[in-house]
């Protein structure tokens, strides 16, 4: 990769986020059966190895066409754009959609569609010609 390119992707990357999780579906068909646990353990779909996270951080759903949050019961919080997440037992999930960030702790991510990765991915490729 040229610098100019290195440079130009650097400019279009998100530049807040520790982390991008991208969850890139298939057309009409959930992305996972039931839900995307967050967390320490070892069978933690998404495994964050760092000790502001819980064993069960967080629960990512697929529901009514878009996905949700739910905090595990995690000692240090799950927060969408910084507004906090109740617990799975004391609250609705909070949607997620794209581009927003999403903390675990103290790790941040930010939340992307496949469109919008798509749309990153072109802008990079195309970003020195």
């Amino acid at each position: 990769m040229s610098m100019a390119s290195s440079v130009a992707a650097a400019s279009l990357a998100p530049t807040s986020a520790e982390h991008v999780v991208y969850a890139v579906p298939r057309a009409g068909i959930a992305p996972f059966a039931q839900w995307v646990t967050v967390g320490r353990l070892p069978t933690s779909q998404l495994r964050i190895n760092e000790e502001s996270i819980s064993k069960l951080h967080a629960l990512f759903m697929f529901r009514n066409g878009g996905y949700v949050v739910s905090d595990g019961g995690s000692k240090n919080g799950t927060f969408v754009n910084e507004a906090s997440v109740p617990r799975y037992d004391r609250g609705d999930p909070v949607a997620v959609k794209s581009g927003d960030r999403v903390r675990f702790g103290a790790v941040n991510f930010m939340f992307l569609n496949s469109q919008h990765l798509w749309q990153m991915a072109r802008e990079w490729k195309f970003a020195d010609k």
